[in-house]
């Protein structure tokens, strides 16, 4: 059982939210609300990162992703 991560684009705002999970064997399980608490959803589970991998896509995304979910996502370190 790992942490993982997924991000969801919302086309009304164009801005990208981060949503922690859980990964079972081969399958994500997604919380509701997002890292910055400002957006409950259902994203969907396809394509899950881990910690590491997610910092590296959000860097690559750049301002488009929500400062305060990167800002909770980098809270995360053990």
């Amino acid at each position: 059982m790992n942490t993982v991560y997924k991000t969801k684009k919302y086309e009304n705002t164009g801005e990208i939210h981060l949503y922690k999970g859980t990964r079972f064997i081969s399958t994500c399980t997604l919380e509701n609300v997002s890292l910055c608490a400002s957006v409950e959803d259902s994203p969907s589970a396809i394509s899950c990162k881990d910690e590491q991998e997610m910092r590296v896509y959000c860097a690559t995304l750049g301002r488009t992703v929500c400062a305060n979910c990167v800002g909770e996502l980098y809270k995360t370190l053990d």
